[in-house]
């Protein structure tokens, strides 16, 4: 599969996963308006601006690609679960209006911060191992959210 045109066909289409396909465009779904679940990892996309209109997506993987800016997700008020791991993502601050985050996975990536959460979010689990995240700013963060679930090492 190298392009995600032949999608245009299903223009209700709730749920998509693709991983490891040297698809590096995302133009075809700004169209998808329906899009709930949308797993990309592992493909060589860099720009998440055909998402920004994508606002009823609950789920989000963008594991393992070379976006490093998250600013076009700053509207998907609707995202539950985000993994950003294997990015080179260095600033959450566009997550700040998720207001109904609950799983979130930055695991493998230059995060240094977590101070742009959004402190109404529910969050349930954070994964952030192998960040720049110090024991410090992980204790503050447990302190705002304590019932989240933390894997850090």
């Amino acid at each position: 599969m190298s392009s995600l045109e032949p999608l245009s066909v299903f223009p209700v289409l709730r749920y998509l996963f693709f991983a490891n396909t040297g698809i590096s465009s995302l133009d075809p779904l700004k169209f998808h308006g329906h899009l709930k679940s949308l797993h990309i990892p592992e493909n060589p996309i860099e720009n998440l601006a055909p998402l920004k209109d994508l606002i009823k997506l609950e789920e989000l993987n963008i594991s393992d690609t070379p976006i490093t800016n998250l600013k076009d997700l700053e509207f998907f008020i609707n995202l539950k679960k985000f993994n950003c791991s294997g990015t080179q993502i260095k600033n959450l601050k566009y997550l700040r209006n998720l207001d109904r985050l609950e799983q979130l996975e930055i695991q493998n990536t230059p995060v240094n911060s977590l101070s742009s959460l959004n402190e109404k979010a529910p969050l349930k689990r954070l994964v952030c191992y192998n960040t720049r995240l110090s024991e410090r700013k992980l204790a503050s963060f447990k302190e705002m959210f304590p019932d989240c679930q933390v894997t850090f090492y």
